[in-house]
């Protein structure tokens, strides 16, 4: 044998005891630790059928366990032989023993669990149980329907109600189509409803949203330091998990208020796949009378919309389901002043949901979705407006496959791919009217991995890429960059608190074309960012989070966190543009950091919260910083309720918001009009005053604040369940300020004193 032979085998000898060590080390314990067998399967409803999102399983008399996913699921690797008790519990659920008998290989189960009123939170969750800990998810909020119900507002049954009254989301006073984020602009919230991509929310120049809690199983709302399965916008990410229907009986539910009526009706369906395994879902709801907003408004708008909705879901195994669905909204508002346009807008859905866990370890779930958006503002011929369009046709296709090695270790490899086509039309205050299409193709990949570093601290890291743009930053072909990377970090200091930290990089690729400075707008001209545009990258930001929480009991649970962003790159249309030889869009930078707390005691009969966000937003675009239009600084919100009785509810709100930036009036200066052909009527003319405006944004309007109150009663009569509800809309009716007009001086405000009634009906 020569030597280089006999150094190659050395080499190889060596590779081959660092495999061997390394191996022992990742598996050793686990051979060690004797027999095991693989737990997987579904929580459900035992009265529905329906699976539970975010449930725990456990194995009793040892930390080993985990949490159903937002669809019900969950797998155990490594349960040991010997275990036989597993405890199942759930927010509004009984806690419920369950004894396995075969103990080797892959136990595939389905638990039912009993509904039962509980104070136990998701949130709380965290830290129960000795070395079992729900993965910390920064600057996230669980709201289920009981989460909405608990709301006091306009209306009883709006999930963006919940969402916008907690900490970081400003809205504009009430009457708006948008809320803000940490600082971010309304174009960088991302909604879907099942994996549908949503483009407008809201109702009514966004008094309510169209995503009713009949059909809402569960909502995830995360405003920064999202994982590497989220992507597409900077600020945050509103993910909806729709309801099935009772796979076991029909129901039927409904809704009836000043302004509009639903109805929802579900039940099994007889397709031959199995009793008690397919079920269907629909809803549909419309305005009353054309008349509802006038009292809201002050004047005359007449209005109409629906929404509908349908679902069927197959369980075709215990560990695995598919689902079809569709759901389309729309309005129509118009205007008895002849200037006033009128508005139309629509928004359809469509998806192929399935999901399954196979072998021993793995799920895979994918969607197939196509979303239609279609906004129009039409003038009159009398009207000094002009027409306005938005339309968005977005089929998409996506995919993850989960790997579940054991003692909370995973790992997610995701496609999504998109191929959305925009078009839009809006004419700027020149005249200049921009006529815009244009195809995308999104395709995106990501992948993240969960492991706990030791028994305190978790670790998860991922990284999400543009395909198109990670390809052309890598050939040189193109504007793009190399990859969006995520970390999370979370310590468990006690079994009643953590700290957790993340941080990521995100991009955007597309932007509004309306601007912050309209003082209305009821959508949002939605485009892409365009490739020909040579100097013009991806909207991109840094976030960053720091927080801490701390659950002493089953009770109470308090929440804070400090974040910072930084945002990289911005764009915004350039309503200047007089010529074709000017840009389409002006890019700049910004930066927003703030600190928010919250706390919450839910004792069943009687609960409270508060939250309390202080944030500084500021905006950096042609040479000027500003903060804009929808930075407050403080908000404040709380909240409580009382059953002083079985069925009486009398609930309230209050909220506090420091004043909106705008743009105050500086002064005036004489102007004369020259005409060189009539310079004696020049000496005689008298000058003209022309307006001299402050810095942008340098006033602040006076501080927001209302008290709301709501009491209702739950009652049971000849079968059906009755809850009659009245509502009060600021009690004291705060001269809430709107906009001011700073060349007229004429002030708009927002919400006068509002009665509302509503019925709830379930038979």
């Amino acid at each position: 044998m020569s030597a280089r032979e006999g150094g190659g085998l050395s080499r190889r000898v060596e590779i081959s005891r660092l495999v061997a060590g390394v191996l022992l080390i990742l598996f050793g314990d686990s051979l060690a630790q004797g027999p095991r067998y693989v737990l997987r399967g579904t929580v459900a409803d035992s009265s529905t059928g329906e699976r539970i999102p975010y449930a725990t399983v456990r194995v009793a008399g040892t930390p080993i366990g985990g949490f159903t996913n937002s669809e019900g699921y969950f797998i155990i690797p490594r349960v040991p032989a010997d275990s036989r008790e597993i405890l199942v519990s759930a927010i509004g659920y009984r806690m419920k023993s369950f004894e396995i008998a075969k103990k080797a290989g892959i136990v595939e189960v389905t638990f039912s669990i009993p509904a039962e009123p509980t104070t136990l939170s998701p949130v709380e969750v965290t830290g129960r149980y000795k070395g079992l800990a729900k993965p910390v998810a920064p600057s996230t909020t669980i709201l289920y329907a009981e989460d909405v119900a608990k709301v006091t507002g306009i209306f009883s049954n709006d999930l963006l109600q919940a969402v916008t009254q907690l900490p970081g989301i400003v809205t504009l006073g009430g009457i708006t189509s948008q809320y803000y984020v940490r600082g971010g602009s309304a174009d960088q919230n991302l909604v879907t409803v099942d994996g549908i991509r949503v483009h407008n929310l809201f109702h009514a120049f966004g008094l309510f949203s169209f995503i009713d809690p009949l059909i809402v199983k569960v909502a995830d709302m995360n405003t920064g330091g999202y994982q590497a399965e989220y992507g597409g916008r900077l600020s945050s990410i509103l993910s909806v998990e729709t309801k099935d229907g009772d796979k076991n009986k029909y129901a039927l539910a409904g809704n009836i208020d000043l302004i509009s009526s639903d109805l929802v009706l579900g039940g099994p369906l007889p397709l031959g796949i199995g009793a008690g395994k397919t079920s269907f879902l629909t809803f549909f709801r419309t305005a009353l009378y054309e008349n509802s907003l006038n009292r809201f408004f002050g004047r005359s708008l007449p209005f109409s919309f629906f929404d509908g909705f349908g679902k069927i879901t197959t369980d075709f195994t215990s560990s695995g389901h598919a689902s079809i669905e569709f759901l389309s909204t729309g309005d129509e508002i118009s205007s008895d002043n002849p200037g006033d346009p009128n508005f139309r807008w629509r928004d359809a859905g469509y998806s192929l949901n399935a999901s399954y866990l196979f072998s021993d370890q793995y799920r895979f779930d994918f969607s197939v979705t196509t979303s239609v958006y279609n906004a129009e503002q039409i003038p009159k011929t009398t009207g000094f407006t002009h027409y306005e369009l938005c339309r968005i046709t977005d089929p998409a296709f996506r995919g993850n496959l989960a790997y579940f090695a054991g003692d909370e270790t995973e790992l997610n490899f995701g496609l999504l791919f998109n191929f959305p086509l925009y078009e839009a039309e809006f004419t700027n205050a020149y005249g200049n009217t921009m006529r815009l299409s244009r195809q995308e193709v999104e395709p995106n990949m990501w992948a993240k991995y969960r492991w706990p570093v030791t028994r305190r601290l978790k670790a998860e890291v991922g990284l999400r890429l543009d395909i198109s743009r990670t390809f052309k930053y890598a050939s040189y072909t193109g504007k793009g960059y190399l990859a969006d990377p995520r970390l999370t970090l979370s310590y468990q200091l006690t079994p009643e608190s953590s700290v957790y930290f993340a941080g990521g990089l995100y991009h955007q690729r597309i932007i509004s074309l309306t601007n912050e400075d309209d003082i209305y707008s009821p959508f949002d001209l939605i485009f892409a960012i365009p490739d020909t545009a040579s100097n013009l990258d991806d909207e991109s930001a840094y976030h960053y989070v720091i927080g801490t929480q701390f659950a002493p009991s089953n009770l109470t649970k308090a929440k804070a966190e400090i974040y910072y962003k930084d945002f990289t790159n911005l764009l915004a249309v350039n309503r200047d543009k007089v010529d074709q030889s000017d840009p389409d869009f002006v890019p700049g930078t910004g930066k927003a950091y703030g600190v928010e707390a919250t706390f919450e005691y839910d004792g069943g009969d009687l609960y409270f919260s508060a939250n309390y966000s202080h944030a500084k937003v500021t905006k950096t675009s042609g040479g000027i910083t500003y903060e804009p239009r929808y930075g407050r600084s403080d908000q404040l919100n709380l909240s409580i309720g009382w059953a002083p009785i079985l069925g009486l509810w009398m609930r309230a709100r209050w909220e506090y918001c420091s004043g909106l930036p705008y743009t105050p009036l500086a002064g005036y200066y004489p102007q004369l009009a020259l005409d060189p052909d009539n310079l004696s009527g020049y000496l005689k003319s008298k000058a003209s005053s022309q307006i001299i405006f402050g810095a942008k944004n340098s006033a602040r309007m006076s501080p927001y604040h209302r008290l709301d109150l709501s009491l209702s009663y739950d009652v049971h009569a000849c079968g059906v369940d009755l809850t009659p509800r009245v509502m009060l809309v600021n009690v004291y009716n705060r001269m809430n300020v709107f906009y001011i007009n700073n060349v007229s001086g004429d002030v708009e405000y927002s919400l006068p004193f509002i009665v509302n009634f509503s019925v709830s009906w379930r038979i």
